[in-house]
């Protein structure tokens, strides 16, 4: 995969409170499915080469060695520096040489996995909770996941709280207590995160996969363990595990951002001076000896779709063939201009999904190909997949398609590392897994090497059918489904988002909300603004005649550029027979143009390294492109293109509205999404925030393309769109493009939607709804308030307070009570009144106990102002989440376009720090009042009969 060390994967933004439609509820913990090596974010490059543009200046600033200080203590642990003023944010990543491959005698058990939650439960200096509660004190975040091969610890604070959560962090490292009573909890914590593993067949599926291809060698075992054997690790044995594994010599220790490198390794030195060395072997690992047959499983699932997953037994980090199989994979399937997607999603419309990874962890891993798609074409998928990888043994590929993947695989390394935290993470796992932090520059250099005969012969080689396992998870009955997001992707299991919200950054998904507590910091700290100059550069805004309105901002620190385009609409103009009709038109428009087809256009930006989505919410919808700045004549010409010339092809909206139907799909078998279908359905009775965004049955089948064309006409103008060009660019250029490129852009009018009115009268409204899950989910949601509201920000506290890892609903409910694994509060903001909502997954039989707890916890709110010391805690968690959020141009073109379209102003972030801040404990407790009316909610429960 691309580059397997440095955890390429996906960052999904958490919004704050952005409104712009849903929040996507995650399972907390459960297990984060992240691209160790590298997730593509769908980019290459096909006319102009970027090896021929040269990828080392590309990328030079990621990685220039004077940036970098490397130390090795003398007690054998690596430290890692970056400077990186530009922010007042430090990152830091330490990484553990402690996965579930290295638990020996233990193997199966998860001990690692466990170990990983128990170093946050106390040590002799620290009680239960305060670790979580002192970081988010700092208006800092602290998380932890364990991989097959390491465990990695994350802390991302304002930079003048470094040295305290050092401290904080190396506490955990050498003093974890292990206490008997805080163990006896967290098992029963864990297991319920390991049972909440069998009710998704993303998860399932991949655990099949692993178990099936691998006989001998400990990547067969599931990082959370066997029930069974996880049942039998007591305090003793976790203990002696975490003091032979959690030891100096195993650790690498990174951190970037705005510090001085000398005084950051001084202190690093003097805390872990005491920290001593205790080398040992790892526990020998048997190698998995080479696969002689075709391995297959099928099992019947819960699913109305089938999951299909294909592995071959592939490579590691360290072996040279690893840079042929990721241009391979990306050849095969990454992105829509991939062989696999072509061929069997776009043209045979046989599979809603496909995609290919090479996963090349420490030890060899699997090249992997996954897809969702119906039970009855899986043959003849299965087929068509081997029948290209046979293509792909007997010709070369193009020197067309080799560049392409290659520019793909380059220009993610750049748009992976934009935040202080994945250059943390990247430096670190380089390090802990290849031996050097600089892997990244030799990956590049040694992806451009890779020639064709490269790739033909490791298909030739990896690709073989007596090297391949086969996992499908097929149907038990019609109409129930999941919708597949990619089962062969590496897993990272752990603490990591466990009391939070992670939200995607799209339109169809809100917001989250996160930490506070108190400040018991053993160093003396300077406090300072978060929000100072040195972080705003200039923005610019210009209406042309058209009425279109454009926001500039120049940034010039990497060689990238975001675009957004974004317009009025989304679920408050749609009806139940229009439902979803916003959708297809946001995702349709890069399908076609008066003249490029879908293939073409996504060949044209895909191969420049480019990635471009449509999205739609509650409120607006949009396209968003990210390129390399060198790409930006071209592809900004494009995009004009796409928005002005859209023409809708007959067969795009067919194969769009049958993975829509997919996802409805989905949503009725997985057990967050039903919950979140039915709360709405519950707390609005008129309203079309109460619809799905992606639409009905009736309505995607009645849908045609003369209404979407009609939408678009009506939607798609200068009056109803803001436009964002945030990154490397020349403000007066991108004026002068903008008044060519969009000038046959049809002014359009401002159109209001008409909306039906609800009834007003208060009830409780109680759902609940069977599923065939070992878990049970309770939401309780109540009317909320719209992105105009200076309610708003009392609220983005209040969620706050509810659901940070030392929040109010997590000591209540899962540290006192072990009553859950996932919980957490969250608003959706809209041009209307939207909703709050409080979620906890738990058992059926603690569904009871956790209401009464969710229903104190609020009572205490609307009861009692909180105190002076959580209020301005909680006050500098947001403020510094909201600066980390905005570190990508990405991120900020989308928050401005959006405001600037909702009438707030594009430089409305600016208010944000001086908002909060202005918060009272009267403003939270008349909120509280306000919005938490018992007389005035809905309740879902979803679980088990």
């Amino acid at each position: 995969m691309k580059n397997p060390v440095s955890a390429k994967e996906k960052e999904k933004s958490r919004r704050n409170q952005r409104s712009h439609g849903e929040p996507n509820l995650i399972r907390h913990s459960l297990w984060l499915i992240i691209l160790i090596v590298g997730t593509i974010i769908g980019i290459s490059a096909h006319y102009h080469p970027l090896c021929a543009l040269s990828a080392q200046s590309l990328t030079s600033s990621l990685f220039s060695q004077g940036q970098i200080t490397r130390e090795e203590l003398d007690n054998g642990m690596i430290v890692l520096l970056k400077e990186k003023k530009d922010i007042p944010l430090a990152s830091i990543f330490l990484c553990v040489r402690s996965g579930s491959a290295h638990e020996g005698k233990f193997k199966g058990s998860g001990i690692t996995h466990f170990i990983e939650h128990m170093v946050f439960k106390g040590t002799a200096e620290r009680a239960s909770g305060e670790i979580f509660q002192e970081i988010e004190s700092y208006g800092g975040d602290i998380n932890a996941f364990t991989s097959y091969d390491y465990t990695g610890y994350k802390i991302t604070v304002p930079s003048q709280f470094l040295y305290p959560s050092l401290e904080v962090l190396s506490d955990m490292m050498v003093n974890a207590s292990f206490d008997n009573n805080e163990l006896k909890k967290e098992r029963e914590v864990v297991l319920k995160e390991i049972r909440m593993s069998y009710d998704d067949p993303q998860r399932f599926i991949y655990r099949k996969l692993w178990e099936t291809a691998y006989l001998i060698h400990t990547y067969k075992y599931p990082i959370l363990g066997e029930e069974e054997l996880f049942k039998e690790l007591n305090r003793d044995k976790v203990r002696k595990f975490y003091q032979n594994r959690y030891t100096p010599e195993n650790m690498v220790l990174c951190i970037v951002g705005d510090i001085e490198k000398d005084d950051s390794l001084s202190f690093i030195k003097d805390i872990f001076k005491d920290f001593r060395r205790k080398p040992k072997a790892d526990p020998s690992i048997l190698p998995e000896p080479r696969q002689q047959q075709l391995r297959q499983v099928e099992e019947k699932f819960t699913a109305g779709l089938t999951y299909l997953a294909m592995g071959f037994h592939g490579v590691s980090i360290a072996d040279e063939d690893l840079y042929a199989l990721d241009v391979l994979s990306t050849i095969l399937g990454e992105g829509e201009s991939s062989r696999l997607y072509d061929l069997i999603c776009r043209q045979k419309q046989m599979a809603y999904s496909i995609s290919a990874i090479n996963y090349t962890p420490a030890q060899p891993g699997l090249f992997i190909i996954s897809s969702l798609l119906e039970e009855n074409k899986r043959e003849d998928v299965q087929g068509l997949i081997l029948d290209q990888i046979e293509l792909l043994k007997e010709k070369f590929i193009s020197a067309d398609e080799l560049e392409s993947a290659k520019n793909r695989i380059i220009s993610d390394i750049i748009f992976y590392n934009q935040t202080l935290e994945a250059q943390a993470r990247d430096l670190a796992l380089n390090e802990m897994i290849s031996g050097d932090y600089r892997f990244s520059e030799y990956y590049v250099n040694n992806i451009e090497g890779v020639q064709a005969q490269d790739v033909l012969r490791v298909a030739k080689q990896y690709l073989t059918k007596e090297n391949l396992t086969i996992v499908a998870l097929t149907p038990k009955e019609p109409g129930k489904g999941s919708v597949f997001q990619g089962p062969g992707r590496p897993l990272q299991i752990g603490i990591e988002q466990l009391s939070k919200e992670e939200i995607t950054a799209t339109e169809e998904n809100g917001e989250s909300v996160d930490n506070s507590q108190k400040i018991t910091a053993k160093n003396e700290v300077k406090e300072k603004s978060l929000l100072t100059a040195k972080t705003n550069r200039e923005i610019k805004k210009f209406v042309l005649d058209n009425g279109l309105t454009l926001i500039v901002k120049e940034d010039k620190d990497m060689p990238l550029v975001s675009i957004k385009a974004a317009f009025k609409g989304g679920l408050r103009v749609e009806n139940e027979d229009t439902n979803g009709i916003c959708n297809l038109v946001a995702k349709l428009l890069d399908k076609g143009t008066k003249t490029k087809d879908a293939e073409e256009i996504a060949h044209m930006i895909e191969s420049k390294g480019a990635h471009i989505s449509g999205y739609s919410g509650s409120n607006s919808f949009f396209i968003s492109m990210d390129l390399l700045s060198r790409d930006l004549d071209k592809m900004f010409a494009l995009f004009a293109d796409l928005i002005i010339n859209s023409v809708f092809p007959e067969h795009e909206i067919d194969l769009q509205k049958e993975k829509n139907l997919a996802k409805l799909k989905g949503i009725e078998d997985n057990i967050f999404e039903s919950g979140k279908k039915l709360l709405k359905e519950n707390l609005f009775q008129k309203h079309p925030y109460r619809m799905e965004i992606v639409g009905n049955q009736k309505s995607l089948q009645g849908l045609t393309r003369k209404n979407l064309i009609a939408f678009y006409e009506k939607y798609c103008v200068g009056k109803n769109m803001v436009l964002t060009v945030f990154g490397d660019v020349d403000s007066d250029t991108i004026v002068k493009k903008t008044e060519e490129y969009f000038a046959q852009l049809n002014s359009g009018d401002i159109v209001e939607a008409v909306l039906p009115a609800e009834s007003g009268e208060k009830s409780v409204r109680n759902a609940s709804k069977a599923m065939p899950k070992l878990q049970s989910l309770l939401l309780m949601g109540f009317p909320g308030a719209t992105v105009y509201s200076e309610d708003r920000f009392a609220l983005e506290l209040i969620c706050q307070m509810l659901s940070q890892s030392s929040g109010r609903l997590f000591k209540e409910i899962r540290e006192k009570a072990g009553q859950a694994y996932t919980l957490g509060a969250y608003q959706v903001l809209g041009l209307d009144p939207a909703y709050i909502t409080i979620y906890v997954a738990t058992t059926k039989e603690s569904i009871d106990t956790v209401k009464d707890g969710v229903i104190g916890q609020l009572t205490q709110l609307k009861e009692k102002p909180v105190s002076s010391e959580e209020l301005e805690q909680t006050k500098r968690a947001l403020i510094s989440q909201r600066l980390a959020n905005r570190q990508t141009n990405s991120e900020c073109a989308l928050e401005s376009a959006l405001d600037e379209l909702y009438g707030l102003g594009f430089d409305f972030y600016q208010e944000y720090a001086d908002r909060i801040n202005a918060l009272s404990a009267e403003n939270v407790q008349k909120c509280a009042n306000k919005y938490f009316d018992f007389d005035n909610y809905a309740l879902v429960i979803i679980g088990p009969k």
